[in-house]
């Protein structure tokens, strides 16, 4: 209802935990669902009691695409599928993705500088967004292209449909149905953002039939460079492997079409507007507090330094002293990024349901309750990030409190409820992509340029209406060279 009215639910249900405390239940679209806010009570649910919360709440949008994403996925199509995705996220394809990342920061800058040239108020939104879909495109697809340059590629107008605006009467209809009987979603043909879902789906499959080709071509010692031929690779292994068994049996790591098309969406969507839009939210807050920008600046040449004067070969270049593992040298970078997330909390809410009776407490039994079987446990992460028990003085900016040295001068600082990515096993599976791309961006950016605060922004930061995910709107600041 707060959808349809225009409103930020995440609001709402700040005020409901204030007003009702950190535990408490309530019918949410028929269902039973108990809130948690009680950051000791959500690592039991998330890890320590895992196997009796493995699955989210199930929703079904009677689409292939839409209920073969890795998270609306449960129990073992939900393993069989993260085991197949998680090996495009391990260290070594990490750093291979680098210097794509490198090529498109480059791109941008470029842009940026003739940008600046014809006006320092730029969009920022708009140009870290054409950099997250640079370097996503490259990464999921093998794919290049330069979204500043050609700024109407139907590719960037259909990922826009799908995160990039306010939530439509047609698609909250969409999902309220679901929740509530999704076979009717068929009889009245709801489907959510059809158009884009079938540009994405036309185009991963007429590019998973050229790498298909490619693949038969090149020798066979040659590795996967990008997601979709890693999937693909699983693909030629499901194949061999049934032929050794006659056809008798699928093995574990076996994929559909559907859902091959499902996890490649996935990797583009998600890695594209959500990692935008933490890039832009550090660059607005660190707009609005020039004071840590200086520091985080001074912190980025200081570092360089002693990574130059440690290389033998005299190398200065910033792009090779900057490399995957020196990445971490960068800590008040890490700091500020980390303190951006929990500040401008991406993912208000995530769920898990109840599959066994049991009864959930805390170490010092002061808060129990028992849980059913069916019953839906939500997490509010906003509440927790922002909650003065776990961080002192929450509603201020201070990247120093995610400092070890310095975290004992802040007060209140409880990991546990730091979770922008989730925590246990359903965390999300592409945060080290998303760390990886946010950092390599922000330590140039704030290596390069000066940012600060316009006429034309927006404070505070407007964003749009949508169920968890709190996407920002455009963001306008001035960007001047150092």
């Amino acid at each position: 209802m707060a959808i349809l009215r225009k409103k930020r639910f995440d609001i709402m249900e700040t005020e409901f935990i204030k007003t009702n405390g950190k535990v408490f239940g309530c019918n949410m679209v028929n269902q039973m669902t108990i809130y948690v806010a009680d950051a000791e009570l959500v690592q039991i649910v998330c890890n320590r009691e895992f196997t009796k919360f493995a699955n989210r709440r199930d929703v079904k949008l009677e689409d292939n695409v839409w209920d073969n994403l890795l998270f609306a996925t449960n129990d073992e199509k939900w393993k069989r599928l993260r085991a197949i995705m998680s090996p495009a996220f391990s260290s070594g394809k990490l750093r291979k993705f680098k210097y794509c990342i490198d090529e498109t920061y480059q791109s941008m800058a470029l842009h940026l500088n003739e940008m600046i040239e014809k006006d320092p108020t730029i969009n920022v939104k708009q140009v870290i967004g054409a950099f997250t879909m640079d370097t996503i495109i490259q990464i999921s697809m093998g794919m290049k292209i330069d979204s500043l340059q050609d700024p109407n590629n139907i590719m960037i107008k259909n990922a826009k449909k799908l995160f990039g605006q306010d939530l439509t009467l047609h698609d909250t209809m969409t999902f309220t149905i679901a929740f509530m009987n999704p076979k009717l979603l068929k009889l009245l043909r709801l489907r959510f953002q059809g158009e884009a879902t079938d540009y994405f789906k036309k185009c991963v499959i007429e590019i998973v039939e050229k790498k298909r080709k490619e693949m038969k071509n090149r020798q066979e010692s040659k590795k996967a460079t990008n997601f979709i031929e890693l999937v693909l690779e699983v693909e030629n292994e499901q194949e061999s492997i049934a032929k050794q068994q006659n056809g008798d049996a699928k093995p574990f790591k076996h994929i559909t079409i559907e859902e091959m098309i499902a996890q490649c969406i996935t990797f583009f969507t998600v890695g594209y507007d959500t990692t935008a839009t933490t890039i832009t939210n550090t660059c607005y807050t660190l707009a609005t507090h020039p004071d840590k920008q200086e520091k985080l600046h001074q912190s980025i040449i200081e570092t360089l330094d002693q990574l130059a004067a440690e290389r033998t070969d005299g190398c200065k270049d910033p792009y090779e002293l900057i490399t995957f593992d020196t990445l971490n040298r960068f800590e008040y970078l890490t700091a500020v990024l980390n303190e951006t997330m929990r500040f401008f909390t991406l993912v208000a809410a995530t769920e898990r349901l109840v599959t066994e009776d049991c009864r959930l407490e805390t170490s010092d039994k002061k808060i129990w309750f028992d849980v059913k079987k069916g019953d839906i446990i939500r997490i509010p992460m906003l509440s927790l990030q922002m909650d003065p028990d776990y961080f002192s003085h929450p509603d201020q900016f201070i990247p120093e409190r995610f400092l070890p040295q310095e975290q004992m001068q802040y007060g209140n600082f409880n990991k546990h409820a730091f979770m922008p990515f989730g925590t246990g096993p359903r965390k999300c599976i592409a945060s080290n992509l998303a760390l990886l791309e946010a950092k390599m961006a922000l330590v140039h950016l704030f290596r390069m340029y000066r940012m600060s605060v316009d006429k034309k922004t927006s404070i505070p930061l407007e964003y749009y209406i949508n169920a968890d995910i709190l996407i920002s709107k455009d963001v306008y600041l001035q960007v001047m060279h150092r």
